[in-house]
């Protein structure tokens, strides 16, 4: 019964009798009043905690950037804990994957089963695929009559993913005819459970009228592994796994994509999203590509779910919008995660901080070699400063770099011809405008030599942040390695290395790629650092 009937069966009681006809106006001209209030103070609880979690979002990024994604997220879901936006009773649960990588980028509360709404779709389109490859409909050559059936299957399922956001309902019938064509929810559940994939997912009921489904489960795991074994092409068949991509490429209810799409380097999306009053939520694979054009499919899965809210006698009608908005948020925060390349600079994190270490012990152990360099180096320290101001570098690193370089030698010569205290081979020299001739040799003379390399090294760093980095100092530490190697696209330059092995930084290039020498050049350069500049 709704406040209006109820206050007329109340106010009947008391008079006995029917409502006089003023009385009755009047009591609509009240409810009226009171929606318009409710419907005001909804409406300004939602700007009130939309605007909270775009504080959480700010606060995340001006403290938590340079972290790992998984440690960004917490921090901004324990932010809107705090703030009463996401509530005690609703369970979090989010999965990040680079699957070109086979790298978990961020992965919190994974296994937690929860409610699947309209993700659960998804598994029935793969029951309905593992059924028609059992019986032959997928065959290349079957009759007309089979080729018809496959057809209009295949057209009911991709209803049943790509329905608008007002075709809920017939989405919905599409979902229950796929599953009677298998045979119902336990048939349905028992192809699933032949590729002995998906431990949370659980098809126990056909999609109840008004779309309100509450005993289906997933969990993000089971989603991710979906999704990631269509992209490797394991999925019943290569071509098969491929078709389904593409249907799922063709979901029109994303909560994530006007958010992304309009963001550098993300291409398209495909997936599926889910709500029902307690669960919301979405899983894609966010097609992205690096400034090298390399190909970084990202699978994003973010479930947020309150039990309570089914079984509420009060419907928050809110939720569902601020729900999304979190979701929106987390793929934001993801998105921008990658365009810093802070996924590569943590996917070997353990390896890179051990190879850095392994050479502070090295010098630790040769503390008169360190010392015989330092004493050397403190002449230089002036130019070494005014050349890093100079080219916008930090004077720390270009001391460093010099000091594995040369150790601050001004006449050193190697076998290779380079010479001086940055280590400059002659036409090299001569691009940078030092002369080399005729018993001149510019790249003996500090003065000329350290502002030279301070220019070779920003002129390499720009370089690799044109066409490999978004982030600077990723493209200063490939510039390091470049000037050891040869940094630009041509035959074994780091360039043309990264670029063979579809990376973006020298960290992920093995000893037998790169040498031995430039693989550990840039290490022994953050090792002094480290050791000189205490970072």
């Amino acid at each position: 019964m709704d406040r209006r009937n109820f206050i007329q069966s109340c106010l009947a009681a008391v008079a006995g009798t029917a409502i006089p006809e003023a009385i009755d106006q009047g009591l609509e001209t009240l409810l009226d009043v009171s929606l318009d209030i409710e419907s005001t103070a909804e409406a300004s609880n939602l700007t009130k905690k939309k605007r909270v979690i775009g504080q959480a979002y700010q606060d995340t990024l001006d403290k938590k950037i340079n972290e790992p994604l998984e440690d960004q997220i917490e921090h901004f879901v324990k932010y809107l804990r705090r703030k009463d936006v996401i509530r005690a009773t609703e369970k979090t649960s989010f999965y990040v994957y680079d699957a070109e990588k086979k790298f978990v980028v961020a992965d919190i509360n994974i296994d937690s089963q929860v409610m699947a709404a309209s993700m659960i779709k998804p598994f029935v389109m793969l029951a309905a695929y593992q059924k028609m490859k059992k019986t032959g409909l997928l065959n290349s050559r079957v009759s007309r009559g089979k080729r018809i059936r496959r057809n209009k299957l295949v057209k009911t399922i991709k209803k049943m993913i790509q329905y608008g956001p007002r075709g809920s309902a017939s989405g919905n019938r599409a979902t229950n005819s796929v599953l009677k064509y298998l045979g119902g929810p336990r048939k349905a559940q028992s192809y699933l459970g032949e590729l002995d994939l998906f431990e949370k997912t659980k098809i126990v009921e056909r999609i109840p009228g008004g779309g309100r489904t509450y005993r289906n489960m997933i969990s993000t795991h089971d989603l991710n592994i979906l999704l990631n074994q269509l992209y490797r092409g394991n999925l019943v068949s290569k071509d098969i796994s491929k078709e389904m991509l593409d249907i799922l490429g063709g979901y029109q209810t994303s909560r994530i994509k006007r958010a992304v799409l309009p963001l550098t380097g993300v291409k398209s999306l495909a997936g599926k999203t889910g709500f029902v009053y307690g669960v919301n939520g979405e899983s894609a694979i966010i097609n992205y590509e690096n400034k090298a054009g390399q190909k970084r499919p990202i699978i994003f899965t973010a479930l947020l779910e309150d039990r309570t809210k089914p079984r509420s006698s009060r419907r928050d009608r809110n939720w569902g919008k601020i729900s999304s908005e979190i979701i929106r948020n987390v793929a934001k925060l993801t998105i921008i995660h990658y365009q810093g390349e802070m996924v590569d600079r943590y996917r070997n994190r353990a390896e890179r901080v051990k190879r850095i270490d392994d050479w502070v012990q090295a010098y630790g152990q040769r503390g008169s070699f360190l010392k015989v360099h330092r004493h050397r180096g403190r002449q230089y320290l002036p130019l070494v400063k005014k050349a890093a101001r100079e080219q916008k570098i930090k004077y720390q690193d270009l001391y460093s770099f010099l000091m594995v370089e040369s150790g601050f030698r001004t006449n050193k010569v190697s076998r290779s011809g380079a010479a001086g205290i940055a280590q400059i081979m002659p036409g090299t020299a001569r691009g940078l405008g030092l002369k080399v001739r005729n018993g001149r040799d510019d790249r003996l003379n500090p003065e000329k030599a350290i502002p030279a390399a301070a220019k070779l090294l920003k002129t390499y760093q720009a370089f690799f942040q044109k066409h490999y980095n978004y982030n600077s100092y990723a493209a200063l530490e490939n510039a390091m390695a470049g000037y050891n190697r040869g940094p630009y696209n041509t035959n074994g330059g780091l360039g043309n290395l990264l670029k063979k092995n579809k990376e973006v930084s020298f960290w992920h290039l093995d000893r037998a790629t790169l040498g031995r020498e430039s693989y550990h050049y840039v290490p022994k350069v953050l090792a002094t650092r480290k050791i000189i500049f205490g970072f």
